[in-house]
């Protein structure tokens, strides 16, 4: 006698989640709700963006973009934030962050004003960014989030520049 039984076979998938920028990339403290854009890849219907660690209301657009609306009461206090999305059981996957900065409101009226808001930078090459400054700034410094590991960034208050230098 020969009997046969159904076999149903699974294998775990593994789905890329990878954060390739925001948008907007920082905000004035006690901000209005306003909302992210996340591009990247992996993103699925079920994808939940975290401001921190809490989870944003998401809305999926495609597999490479989704949007989440940020509360009023997230950006009370001035700081950075890690950014990141994750994705449920059964193939649970959390990306990598992106950094979310909050400044305070009476800094807004003393924000730079860039030419350029993008640029690519090859491997080993220089981007440079001409940046305005109101009148009042003095003692400048420049901090650049979300870059590679292997870029730096610098600012010349003789050029009027913010540099991002990649190896």
């Amino acid at each position: 006698t020969v009997a046969s039984v159904p076999h149903t076979i699974t294998s775990a998938v593994s789905v890329s989640l990878e954060l390739s920028s925001i948008s907007p990339v920082f905000t004035s403290a006690g901000r209005a709700s306003f909302p992210l854009t996340i591009t990247g890849t992996g993103f699925t219907s079920s994808a939940v963006v975290y401001w921190g660690a809490t989870a944003l209301s998401t809305q999926f657009v495609s597999t490479t973009q989704v949007t989440a609306q940020v509360p009023p009461e997230d950006t009370m206090s001035p700081g950075v934030i890690a950014i990141s999305v994750q994705t449920p059981a059964p193939n649970a996957t959390t990306s990598n962050t992106l950094q979310f900065e909050i400044v305070s409101a009476q800094d807004s009226t003393a924000w730079p004003s860039f030419t350029n808001s993008t640029a690519t930078v090859a491997p080993g090459l220089t981007a440079n960014y001409p940046v305005t400054l109101p009148a009042s700034a003095t003692d400048v410094s420049v901090s650049c989030l979300n870059l590679p590991s292997d870029a730096t960034c610098g600012y010349s208050s003789a050029s009027g520049l913010v540099t991002i230098t990649t190896k």
